[in-house]
């Protein structure tokens, strides 16, 4: 169980989190974490579940120490890398210089931080907008 409480630090670390700031996320007393952090105790199932509602995306990492990023599963250094991505494309677009692909790849990494649920209704929504795109204005509309 000390790999998950390391673990647990990196996440602290990457995200910058006091310990007093992982235990209000976590619902759990600041005392229990200092000392979870000293190696004075061992984390408990309950204690586990607590981590993992507080960081869903990484609840199979701190437990198993892998990913499985099609099932939205990841590390906090894979979220660090995406999100060091977008800045880097967001960074080329606001100048022009953004391509095709990476508009594409700008999308894909903008969309893998989003639930299956919200993937699915901007999928819908584009298709709405594509739909609509090849339709004559409404009466009033261009006047």
């Amino acid at each position: 169980m000390s790999d998950v409480i390391e673990r647990i630090k990196v996440i602290c670390q990457l995200e910058k989190l006091s310990r007093e700031m992982l235990a209000s996320r976590t619902n759990m007393n600041y005392t229990r974490w200092h000392n979870l952090m000293n190696k004075r105790g061992v984390i408990r199932p309950e204690e586990l579940v607590l981590v993992g509602d507080a960081f869903p995306k990484y609840k199979h990492w701190i437990v198993f120490g892998e990913e499985l990023p099609k099932a939205g599963q990841i590390s906090p250094m894979s979220e660090r890398d995406r999100l060091r991505k977008i800045d880097e494309l967001e960074d080329l677009k606001s100048i022009g210089r953004l391509d095709p692909a990476d508009e594409h790849q700008l999308t894909e990494l903008k969309m893998n931080n989003l639930t299956p649920l919200e993937v699915l209704e901007k999928m819908q929504e584009r298709e709405l907008i594509k739909q609509h795109e090849g339709l004559p204005p409404l009466s009033g509309e261009g006047n």
